[in-house]
């Protein structure tokens, strides 16, 4: 019906009908399944990083099948230790020849099992960089070397939260999304949305709490 991304232009399966349409959607499903609107929350939030940084060869074929429900991307940017703290990041990529490599762990991931690709952030530079070491890439799940568990998260089990573990994990280098040790600089842009997507959801769940 159009309800996932309609922000996203035309020639990635969106509708072009900007972030504030989005918004109305986004919050009118909440209003009747605050767990139903996470997919639209997931769709949008990665669907503007994919969009924005990604190749267009590689994600528009993936954007297509996001808009029309056929996929879940997932965003993987908490670790055990340091939460979501960017500068703090642990999990490797290294560069070996045309692929990068991943090793460690994600975890508090919302849809973990349940996701087709995943937008994964990792530290490509060295530990002082901070968050300008961060370099953010797009990765199937199918891929070998990638393993996930699942929560008992009580509320909300339709989505649902888990671990990714990644063990030499390969994807091509046409998989990076925006420049290399600046992807979650680069990245964060598309946050500011979700967030704004996140006080829709909680502000219709409260109507109808109320």
């Amino acid at each position: 019906m159009g309800f996932l991304c309609p922000e996203l232009p035309e020639e990635f399966g969106g509708l072009g009908m900007g972030c504030l349409a989005a918004g109305v959607i986004h919050e009118e499903i909440a209003r009747a399944d605050l767990s139903i609107s996470y997919l639209n929350l997931l769709a949008s939030l990665n669907g503007q990083i994919l969009s924005k940084y990604g190749k267009p060869e590689v994600v528009k074929p993936w954007l297509k099948k996001l808009t029309q429900g056929e996929i879940i991307c997932a965003i993987a940017l908490t670790e055990p230790r340091g939460g979501s703290d960017a500068a703090n990041l642990r999990l490797r990529i290294e560069q070996d020849g045309d692929e990068y490599v991943i090793n460690g762990e994600k975890t508090s991931i919302s849809a973990a099992d349940q996701a087709d690709i995943t937008v994964v952030f990792g530290r490509t530079g060295k530990a002082e960089d901070g968050a300008h070491g961060v370099t953010a890439l797009l990765v199937p799940m199918d891929t070998k070397g990638i393993k996930t568990n699942r929560f008992d998260c009580h509320g909300q089990r339709a989505i649902g939260r888990g671990s990714i573990f990644f063990d030499n994990v390969r994807v091509p280098l046409s998989h990076r999304l925006g420049d290399e040790n600046k992807g979650f600089v680069q990245v964060m842009h598309g946050f500011d949305f979700s967030r704004s997507l996140i006080g829709l959801q909680c502000l219709a769940v409260a109507r109808v709490a109320l």
